[in-house]
C-alpha cells in the first residue's frame, strides 16, 4: 500500500518593497514577526500523493523516481482518480534579465512535469487521466538562501483528484 507523503511546509509569497536607489528587494513576512499568508490552495478534493525532486537544470527520472510513479499509477487505479502533475523550478538561474529568467524557469518546470506525465502514461496511466501543469518558480516551498532550499524547489508535485 502506498503511503501518502506529508506535504512540505509552504512559505508565503514574498512581499515586494522598493528600496533606496530604485532596486527591488523581497521581504519574507515570517522573518519580520508577521503571520505568513497561506499558499494558494489546490483544487478541492486534490490529494498530494508524491513529490519528485530533480537536479539542477534536469528533468531526468531515475529508478527510484520510477518506482514512486509506479505506486502512483497503482493508487490511481484503486481510486479511479485523475493525476495532476505540477512542475516547479528554483528561482536561481544564470540568467540576469527577468523576462528570460521567468521563461527559462517556466520551460524547465514544464519539462519536469511532462517528463513525469510521460512516465506515468508509460507505466499504464490512461493518457486522458493525466494532466501536466507548470508553475516556474512562483510557488516555492523552501527559502532559497541555501542550496538545499533551491534543491527542494526543483520538484514535481503529483496530486490525485476526484
Amino acid at each position: 500500500m502506498v503511503q501518502a507523503p506529508v506535504a512540505p511546509p509552504r512559505i508565503s509569497q514574498p512581499q515586494v518593497a522598493q528600496a533606496a536607489g530604485g532596486r527591488t528587494q523581497l521581504r519574507f513576512p515570517q522573518f519580520q514577526n508577521v503571520q505568513p499568508q497561506a499558499a494558494a490552495p489546490y483544487a478541492a478534493g486534490a490529494q498530494l500523493v508524491a513529490v519528485i525532486y530533480f537536479g539542477h537544470s534536469s528533468s531526468r527520472l531515475d529508478g527510484r523516481d520510477r518506482a514512486v510513479l509506479r505506486d502512483v499509477v497503482t493508487l490511481r487505479r484503486q481510486r479511479g482518480a485523475t493525476i495532476r502533475v505540477v512542475g516547479h523550478a528554483s528561482a536561481h538561474t544564470a540568467v540576469s534579465d527577468r523576462i528570460t529568467h521567468d521563461s527559462v524557469n517556466f520551460e524547465m518546470s514544464l519539462k519536469r512535469a511532462n517528463s513525469v506525465a510521460a512516465e506515468l502514461i508509460a507505466l499504464g496511466a490512461a493518457r486522458d487521466r493525466v494532466r501536466a501543469e507548470a508553475r516556474g518558480d512562483l510557488q516555492p516551498v523552501y527559502h532559497e538562501f541555501m542550496s538545499t532550499g533551491q534543491a527542494g524547489n526543483r520538484r514535481v508535485e503529483i496530486f490525485l483528484e476526484n
